[in-house]
């Protein structure tokens, strides 16, 4: 979510002010987003619907998924694609009162991270000792590279990016 939407219309409020507004956008924003509708579909609790609460983007209900905990898969892709519960898993999980960490990865244990680092390491050494690549050499496309300078912006301002007309008031200094 874009910050801009949660301050929109919190200009010139005092520090405690904004950062009240800000919180309780954010809680009512996430208390929405979180929200699902979730329909069991066989017996042994595998297969599931999972619908997303209200899309605040869109301005209506959100999409439907099919879920499967036994093959652990979602047709959101995410389940798949990182190997740990996406949130219409842990909605369908919570629904049912499954456990969902018992659908993380075992990649991403503690102990699988420690076999990864426990075989000995040795040293590189300098890279004039290395002996020649053999191969082809891979040479980046000069087409792609981006120009110098800084990139010119895609963002869609709003009425937030507009500057504030400055103030006939003076600053007055007070000299001891």
């Amino acid at each position: 979510m874009a910050v801009n939407k949660v301050l929109k219309g919190a200009r010139n409020m005092h520090i405690t002010a904004l950062v009240k507004r800000t919180y309780g956008r954010m809680v009512d924003y996430l208390v929405q987003r979180g929200t699902h509708i979730v329909r069991t579909y066989i017996v042994d609790r595998t297969r599931f619907e999972v619908e997303d609460g209200f899309n605040l983007r869109r301005h209506r209900n959100g999409y439907v998924w099919s879920l499967r905990l036994d093959n652990k898969t979602c047709e959101c892709g995410r389940f798949q694609t990182f190997k740990y519960p996406c949130d219409h898993a842990i909605a369908a999980c919570m629904h049912q009162s499954l456990d969902y960490w018992s659908l993380v990865d075992p990649v991403y244990t503690l102990q699988s991270i420690l076999d990864a680092y426990q075989g000995q390491w040795y040293p590189i050494g300098n890279d004039l000792n290395m002996p020649p690549r053999e191969g082809d050499r891979i040479v980046p496309d000069p087409s792609t590279a981006r120009a110098k300078g800084r990139p010119r912006s895609t963002r869609i301002r709003n009425e937030m990016d507009l500057t504030e007309p400055q103030s006939s008031r003076r600053s007055v200094s007070l000299q001891r």
